[in-house]
C-alpha cells in the first residue's frame, strides 16, 4: 500500500516537468520523481516490503537513491542511514541492534566483497569497508550494473506506473529515519526521526534560502536533495571525497548558487583557491555553514575567497536548526563567546542556572533507539547566555565533547573501551582546537605500564574488539601521565590541555 506524506504532497505541488535533480548526464523532472518513486514502492511492495520494516541503506546518493528514498516513505518504511566505511565489525554492531529486513547496498560495495580475487586483495587494505553476508535479511544491489556473485536482488532501471495508483491518507507520524551519530560496539547511538520531525527540519533550513526557481545546489545529502526541492531549487549530487579542483569545476560548469557544508569542507576549497591564487566561481550566491562550530577567523578567511551572503547555523542531529546567523553580522561581533544568532522562531528553549542550553521544538527527534522515550526538553551540553538583541551566544560547553568536521564526538562513549587495551591504564581524548585547521584535532592521551606503541595502539582501534568508529579515531596519540585531582578522581582538563598543546606544538 502506498500513502500519503507530506513528501509526497511537496511533488504534487511542483509542475510536473519541473527538472529537481541532474546528476552524471541524467535529469528527473517532479512530475517524473512521483511516478517512479510509486512505482518503485509497488515493486518493493510485492518483493515484501511493508509499512514499519527495518530498511538499512548503504547507497551513493544520486537519481537512484533518491527515487528509493522516496519509496520507502511511501511505503513507510522505518529507514536507517548507515554509512558503510565505518568497519566490519561496527557495521556488525548496528546491524545486530536495528535487525533490518532488507538492506539496499552500492554494487560497487558489494563486488569488492564478492570477487574472490579483488575480496582478497581488497581485504588487505587498512581498515576497508566490509558488509558481511547475512541471511537474516534480504540485500537489494543498488547503482551500477555489476557482475555480482551472490544473488541479490537488483533494483529495476525502469518501471512504468501504468495507472494512477490508489494512495490512502493516513495522518500517524510514523518512525522515518535513524541517523547513528556515535556508539561503541557494545551501544550504537542512533537518532530517530518521525515523518513530521524531518519534514519540520527541513523546511526550517529551507527558510533560510530564498525562493529563486533559477537557483541550483550540489550536495551529497539526500535531504538537502529533498530540501532544494521545498525551494524550487535544481539539485546536483557530488561525492564528498571528490578533489577541490573537481568541486570548483562542477560548481561552475552548473552554475551552482548555494553550497551547505562543515568549515572543513569549505577550507579545501580555500586552500585549492589560495595555491591557484583564484575566487569561488562568481555563480555562487548563497553558502550555508553548520555542522561545527563557526569561528570568525575561519568566516574572516573565507570572506576572501568570495562576495557571497553566508549563513551561519548553528543546531544538532537531534533538532537540525535552533539558530542562525548572517556570516558578515557574526564578523563584525566583538563581544565575548561564539554568537550563534537569533533562535529559530520555534524553539522552546530553557537555559538553566548553570547555563545549559535545553530545546523543545517540532523538530526535534523521537528518542534514541536504544531508548524507548526522550525527556521533554533535549540536553544540548552547550553552555549559552542571551544577548541585549537576543542572540544566543555560546560561552563554552558542558560536557567533553569534540566536533571534527560535521562529526559529534562524546569521548565517555570510547574512553572505556580504549582502557580495556592490554596495557593501557587511563585514557582521555581532548579536542585541541587548530587554528590553521579551522577545526578540532582528537588527541587521545594514555597512560600504559608495558611500552605499548602508538602504531599498536591504533591498530587495535581500527579492528578488532576494541574497534571505534573510523570517524572518531584520533589524529594524535600521546602517552603520558593524566592530572587528576578531588575525591572522584576527575580529570584537571585545563592542565591536561596546557600539557598536550606544550607536546604537538
Amino acid at each position: 500500500m502506498i500513502y500519503n506524506s507530506k513528501f509526497l504532497e511537496l511533488l504534487e505541488a511542483l509542475p510536473f516537468e519541473k527538472i529537481v535533480c541532474e546528476n552524471e548526464g541524467k535529469s528527473l523532472s517532479a512530475g517524473k520523481l512521483r511516478q517512479d518513486s510509486i512505482a518503485l514502492a509497488l515493486w518493493l511492495s510485492n518483493k515484501g516490503v511493508e509499512r514499519g520494516d527495518h530498511v538499512l541503506m548503504a547507497a551513493e546518493g544520486g537519481i537512484q537513491f533518491l527515487i528509493l528514498f522516496y519509496a520507502l516513505i511511501h511505503l513507510r518504511a522505518k529507514i536507517a542511514l548507515v554509512d558503510p566505511h565505518m568497519g566490519r565489525q561496527l557495521y556488525w554492531a548496528k546491524v545486530q541492534q536495528f535487525k533490518p529486513k532488507y538492506a539496499f547496498i552500492d554494487s560497487r560495495i558489494l563486488l569488492l566483497q564478492e570477487h574472490p580475487i579483488l575480496r582478497y586483495f581488497y581485504l588487505k587494505r587498512e581498515n576497508p569497508f566490509y558488509i558481511p553476508y547475512s541471511r537474516s535479511y534480504q540485500i537489494f544491489s543498488t547503482g551500477y550494473k555489476l557482475p555480482l556473485f551472490q544473488k541479490h536482488k537488483r533494483l529495476p532501471n525502469n518501471l512504468n506506473l501504468k495507472k494512477d495508483q490508489e494512495i490512502i491518507n493516513d495522518s500517524t507520524n510514523d518512525e522515518l529515519v535513524l541517523v547513528y551519530t556515535s556508539g561503541t560496539l557494545a551501544e550504537p547511538k542512533a537518532v530517530v526521526h518521525t515523518m513530521e520531525s524531518l519534514y519540520q527540519n527541513m523546511i526550517a533550513i529551507s527558510t533560510l534560502l530564498d525562493k529563486n526557481p533559477n537557483n541550483a545546489i550540489i550536495t551529497h545529502l539526500p535531504q538537502f536533495a529533498i530540501i532544494g526541492m521545498m525551494n524550487g531549487y535544481r539539485v546536483q549530487f557530488w561525492k564528498e571525497s571528490y578533489a577541490p579542483a573537481k568541486k570548483i569545476e562542477l560548481i561552475e560548469k552548473n552554475q551552482i548558487t548555494s553550497l551547505f557544508g562543515p568549515p572543513a569542507e569549505y577550507l579545501e576549497l580555500i586552500n585549492y583557491c589560495e595555491a591557484e591564487k583564484t575566487r569561488f566561481p562568481d555563480c555562487l550566491e548563497h553558502i550555508l555553514i553548520g555542522s561545527a562550530p563557526v569561528l570568525r577567523p575561519f568566516l574572516q578567511l573565507l570572506r576572501n575567497y568570495t562576495d557571497a551572503k553566508i549563513t551561519c547555523l548553528y543546531g544538532m542531529t537531534e533538532n537540525l536548526v535552533i539558530a542562525s546567523i548572517d556570516g558578515d553580522e557574526k564578523i563584525r561581533y566583538e563581544g565575548e563567546g561564539d554568537l550563534l544568532g537569533k533562535p529559530y522562531a520555534a524553539i522552546n528553549m530553557h537555559i538553566e542556572d548553570d547555563h545549559e542550553l535545553k530545546v523543545n521544538s517540532p523538530l526535534m527527534y523521537e528518542r534514541y533507539f536504544h531508548l524507548e522515550n526522550r525527556p521533554e526538553y533535549h540536553e544540548t551540553g552547550d553552555l549559552v547566555q542571551l544577548d541585549s538583541e537576543g542572540r544566543l551566544v555560546m560561552m563554552g560547553r558542558k560536557k567533553n565533547m569534540i566536533i571534527r568536521r560535521s562529526k559529534n564526538i562524546y569521548p565517555g562513549l570510547y574512553e572505556d573501551t580504549i582502557c580495556s587495551i592490554p596495557g593501557i591504564q587511563d585514557a582521555v581524548m581532548r579536542g585541541i582546537y587548530d587554528h590553521e585547521l579551522h577545526d578540532e584535532k582528537v588527541v587521545l592521551v594514555v597512560e600504559s605500564e608495558n611500552g605499548i606503541s602508538e602504531e599498536s595502539i591504533m591498530k587495535q582501534l581500527k579492528s578488532g574488539p576494541h574497534q571505534i568508529d573510523s570517524d572518531v579515531l584520533p589524529d594524535t596519540i600521546l602517552k603520558m601521565k593524566i592530572p587528576r585531582a578531588g575525591r572522584q578522581m576527575k580529570v584537571n582538563q585545563q592542565e591536561l590541555d596546557k600539557r598536550i598543546k606544550a607536546q604537538i606544538s
